[in-house]
Formats: C-alpha cells, sequence, structure tokens
C-alpha cells in the first residue's frame, strides 16, 4: 500500500511504513499472552525497543528522498518455531 500511495501522491508527499516485530515495552507481557518476549526467537538476540522503533521513524521522518519504503524493525525477522523444535537445547 505504502508503494502504491508513494507513486500516486510523489513528489509533494512521501509515504513509507515501519513494520515493528516483536517489541519489549511495558504492556509487552499482556500483549504477549501473559508471557515476557523471548529473544531466542530473534536472530539479533532482543526484541525491539521503543527507542528502536523511533529512531527509524524519526530517520524517515527527515527530509530525503526515500519514499515507498518498508523498513524492518524486528532484529532479522523470527526465528520460524520448526526450527526450535529441531535443535537439541545446549
Amino acid at each position: 500500500m505504502a508503494r502504491c500511495l508513494a507513486a500516486e501522491w510523489a513528489p509533494h508527499v512521501r509515504v513509507n511504513t515501519v513494520v515493528v516485530g516483536l517489541a519489549a515495552t511495558p504492556d509487552a507481557a499482556a500483549h504477549y499472552g501473559g508471557h515476557d518476549v523471548d529473544a531466542s526467537a530473534i536472530p539479533a538476540g532482543r526484541p525491539a525497543t521503543p527507542e528502536d522503533v523511533a529512531a527509524a521513524c524519526l530517520w524517515l521522518a527527515a527530509p530525503g528522498y526515500v519514499t515507498g519504503a518498508e523498513v524492518r524493525v524486528d532484529g532479522g525477522g523470527e526465528v520460524p518455531a520448526w526450527r526450535l523444535l529441531t535443535t537439541t537445547p545446549p
């Protein structure tokens, strides 16, 4: 959607998206079913913080040429659950 809107509204409006993965916030446990975020499921080894998300938003908000972008703030994504099932615990 961002790419379509960016093409339609250019050059007067820039449209970008920020896609947040697992995030550690004060209310994260309530959002994730009463559990803390499992950092072992994130390749970067930790969940996103509000500061991580804010940095991406501020970068996109600065004057520039970027439009139609999808900026992922997810620490490399999430390790698929099947990989956790097929590995031997340390």
